[in-house]
């Protein structure tokens, strides 16, 4: 008996490249094939492109970088999809609910609960009975999903020969940006495609003319920034040219100033930033630009000394901060423990090995206006910026609640934003003039985790540090001090004991490089 396979594509203007092996049957707007040797058949995407679908594993699928959809389904012997079930076909579903938005975790053949749970939350959105099992009806809706997600996708391209108020705006925002697209027109032609380019090469993506969405993201973003007054990268101005032979000036850059902010400007930014103890993100606004111009200045007056002192030597302090202290971040084994007190164990959306460290945390919706991405970093909702530099930076998308984010990633988001608590511990170190080593640094960042107030001015920490205090026993005292000091008597009589025992955890750490929590 032939085996029939229902094709999920409108059948107008579609043949089998095999006539003699396959017989179209046209029932309503569906085309029933019937085959004994089916090999492969070609069609006419509804976008205008060839695609070509195979047999594979049950299922009639499209060979196409556009869509992983499954486009067939074999009547007689597809089968339902539930827990338990394993296979090629699981992995694509998988594949498939990620694309669309349904995190069922790392795609990889097996239909546990994660890709039970989102096949039922899919299933919710579409109406649908809720009952975590793949048949017919959901993977239909599965594939309209998809081909809806592509649509739209394409919709929003623009390239030349698009018309219409989007383009009118990509012109505007490429002029305003310091790219000639010529009068905003609506019409994308040569002119406009030629400042795509130039706007894609200065910001080191694919230089093709064509404005999709990661282009179109990235004009937004600088757009964004720019009226914010920040230079950053993307951007065509005069400022720039000035930014450019400032850092030229400190010698953090080596090519010429063109006026154009690309990927080695922002790299010079980020250099010099690291430099100054300034937020390492290549944005130069107020505080940047203010830190750029007084380095400029010193090192003016220095060549002005040198030159009326010549037994000086000519730039004994070159602009390269060798001499200053850079601002620490937080290593595997300190960011880890952070974790340990923020997180605890079996807390949930918290993946954990074998020994009980963390190796993921789900991104959570605090009800606050804002989501919290790892530990101690939020965004916005509202924010459409940083959201997309988060997905620019980390690869995240942040609007997907409990996406599981590795604790790798966790720790360079932390470290790249400068954290309350870092930050605090970054302004004692400055306060006292305490070159801190990397296990004393994170053992104050605890310590300020567990209790900001003992960072402040006149606090334990400072009067310890400024006094370069060695005596163990000394310094739980002070730090209990403040600890009783700043609390009710009934906070006092329950808290303290727990307090403690923290303390004389920085305290080991801070002494000794002990990472464990002994107390």
């Amino acid at each position: 008996m032939p085996i029939k396979w229902e094709r999920m594509f409108p059948t107008e203007g579609w043949k089998p490249n095999k006539p003699h092996n396959v017989k179209s049957v046209a029932t309503s707007n569906i085309a029933v094939l019937e085959n004994e040797e089916v090999n492969n058949t070609e069609k006419k995407s509804r976008f205008g492109e060839s695609a070509t679908l195979e047999l594979s594993d049950n299922y009639f699928r499209e060979k196409s970088p556009n869509s992983a959809a499954m486009l067939m389904e074999s009547k007689a012997a597809a089968r339902t999809l539930k827990v338990g079930s394993r296979g090629e076909d699981v992995k694509r579903l998988q594949e498939n609910l990620n694309t669309l938005g349904y995190n069922t975790g790392k795609p990889d053949g097996i239909f546990g609960n994660g890709t039970k749970n989102a096949v039922i939350a899919f299933q919710r959105a579409k109406g649908l009975t809720a009952d975590g099992i793949v048949g017919s009806g959901t993977q239909n809706a599965i594939t309209r999903a998809l081909n809806e997600k592509t649509a739209a996708a394409n919709s929003n391209i623009l390239k030349v020969g698009s018309k219409g108020a989007k383009v009118t705006q990509l012109q505007r925002n490429l002029n305003s940006l310091g790219y000639n697209a010529g009068t905003p027109d609506g019409a994308f032609g040569t002119g406009t495609k030629n400042a795509v380019v130039s706007f894609q090469k200065t910001y080191g993506l694919s230089a093709d003319g064509v404005a999709g969405k990661a282009t179109q993201d990235a004009i937004a973003t600088t757009i964004s920034r720019k009226s914010k007054g920040i230079l950053s990268k993307g951007q065509v101005s005069n400022d720039v040219r000035n930014l450019q032979n400032d850092l030229k000036t400190l010698g953090y850059l080596a090519s010429n100033a063109d006026g154009a902010f690309g990927t080695g400007t922002e790299a010079a930014v980020k250099a010099f930033q690291k430099n100054h103890n300034l937020t390492q993100d290549g944005l130069v606004g107020a505080s940047t630009r203010s830190h750029i111009s007084a380095a400029v200045e010193r090192k003016k007056q220095k060549q002005a000394t040198s030159t009326t002192n010549p037994s000086q030597p000519k730039n004994s302090e070159p602009e390269n901060h060798s001499k200053e202290s850079e601002r620490l971040e937080m290593s595997d084994k300190g960011f880890s423990l952070l974790m340990q007190y923020e997180v605890g164990q079996n807390a949930n959306g918290v993946d954990y090995d074998k020994n009980g460290n963390i190796t993921a945390i789900a991104i959570k919706d605090i009800g606050d206006g804002k989501y919290t991405v790892g530990f101690g970093n939020t965004v916005d909702k509202n924010d459409s910026t940083q959201i997309t530099e988060y997905r620019e930076k980390y690869g995240l998308d942040v609007t997907k609640i409990g996406t599981k984010v590795d604790i790798g990633t966790c720790k360079k988001i932390y470290n790249d934003h400068v954290n309350y608590y870092t930050s605090k511990v970054d302004d004692l170190l400055k306060r006292t003039n305490y070159h801190a080593k990397q296990n004393e640094y994170e053992a104050l960042v605890l310590a300020v985790y567990n209790r900001p107030a003992l960072a402040n001015k006149g606090k334990a920490l400072e009067n310890l540090l400024k006094n370069n205090v060695k005596d163990k026993k000394e310094w739980e005292k002070q730090i209990m001090d403040d600890y009783h000091n700043g609390v009710s008597t009934q906070k006092w009589n329950i808290y303290n004991k727990g307090w403690r025992n923290r303390t004389l955890d920085e305290i080991e750490l801070f002494f000794e490089s002990d990472y464990k929590r002994n107390h």
